[in-house]
């Protein structure tokens, strides 16, 4: 699965776009590796040991943890166990919501080291400071994956219900969720702990101000978590000398660099042209993830029809059909193909609307 951001593919020469994608990549993995486990376990621990729909055995999940506890150190591996030893839902999500935060800014931080380093080697091309350039970067990758908090939200305190006459957006964005009152309480958030009001549930007004505000709690501490690296890789930056070499003479080419899908050079031209590409998507994965875990031969072939066909969409329309469609097919795989809808969604709400 890849992500496709603007700031990115402009940033730099077209020859260090892999070397960069690499680490944008990453952060999407690790996203996924954190966010999906700490779903699957912050939903088991609220739910009083109930799987999620289409899960069939917890373990796994348990044993992935052992390894993200190792990844994000002992030092919030310490502050997980403690929160978790309280049993309550306020404590309870915050421990899985603090391990998932930990994971992104351990991640965050190699991928600002690696951006630094290709912005310290290729200082000239890059025309600006290595070091806000690497940060810059960093900041928009987290402010792009924003809307998947209030996602992993949702996913561990309820299942959404699939309701075929809903609108695409409800089923994709799920608007009229209500939020439970334990997620302002301590030591969540500031609220008074209540045991009898915790899983009260609150309008969608409000509920919907709550997933902004941890939204933006997001974004806060990745961004300390940032500003920190800035400012320690500046202050290295500062403490290295500065070997001066007589410039060079060189002969001056004129290179077009071409490259990515449907790539072409205009001189003196306008291109009017229209690309639609399915860039970055996780179609191969989900379709892999079809053919081996949907057992039943006809309904297999069914569900990859459907999704062949979205992936031919060519416009908002066309593809909001066409994803409906889909799930429709699937519904009784959604534990398969859950993981996968979040980037559906987010490449049909973003199609061209149809100009039919």
């Amino acid at each position: 699965m890849s992500i496709q951001i603007e700031s990115w593919e402009k940033a730099a020469p077209a020859d260090l776009l892999p070397a960069m994608n690499h680490l944008r990549d990453s952060f999407d993995s690790a996203h996924f590796n954190f966010g999906w486990t700490t779903t699957q376990l912050c939903y088991w621990r609220l739910h009083d040991g109930t799987l999620r729909l289409g899960t069939r055995d917890i373990q796994p999940y348990v044993d992935t943890l052992q390894a993200l506890k190792a990844r994000v150190g002992p030092e919030a591996t310490q502050r997980f166990v403690k929160l978790l030893s309280k049993e309550t839902p306020p404590a309870i999500f915050k421990a899985f919501y603090d391990l998932y935060m930990d994971g992104l800014k351990f991640q965050l931080n190699l991928i600002f080291n690696g951006l630094l380093q290709i912005g310290l080697a290729n200082r000239s091309r890059i025309l600006q400071d290595p070091v806000e350039w690497a940060r810059s970067l960093s900041e928009d990758l987290v402010s792009y994956c924003r809307h998947r908090i209030p996602l992993w939200i949702k996913g561990v305190c309820d299942e959404q219900p699939w309701d075929p006459n809903e609108t695409t957006e409800e089923q994709i964005f799920w608007r009229k969720w209500q939020a439970p009152s334990f997620l302002i309480m301590e030591p969540s958030r500031f609220g008074v702990y209540d045991p009898g009001r915790a899983w009260e549930r609150n309008d969608q007004e409000t509920s919907g101000k709550w997933l902004d505000a941890f939204s933006d709690d997001y974004v806060l501490i990745l961004g300390i978590e940032l500003k920190n690296a800035a400012g320690t890789a500046a202050l290295k930056q500062a403490m290295t000398p500065i070997i001066e070499e007589k410039p060079k003479e060189t002969q001056v080419n004129q290179t077009f660099n071409v490259h990515g899908p449907n790539a072409r050079v205009n001189i003196d031209s306008t291109d009017n042209s229209t690309n639609i590409v399915n860039q970055g998507i996780p179609f191969s994965e989900l379709r892999k993830a079809i053919e081996s875990g949907v057992a039943d031969g006809v309904e297999r072939a069914t569900i990859l029809e459907r999704l062949a066909d979205l992936q031919m969409a060519t416009d908002r329309e066309s593809g909001s059909k066409r994803y409906q469609t889909l799930i429709a097919s699937a519904h009784h795989h959604m534990a398969l193909i859950g993981p996968y809808l979040p980037a559906l969604g987010h490449w049909v709400h973003n199609l061209a609307a149809s100009l039919t």
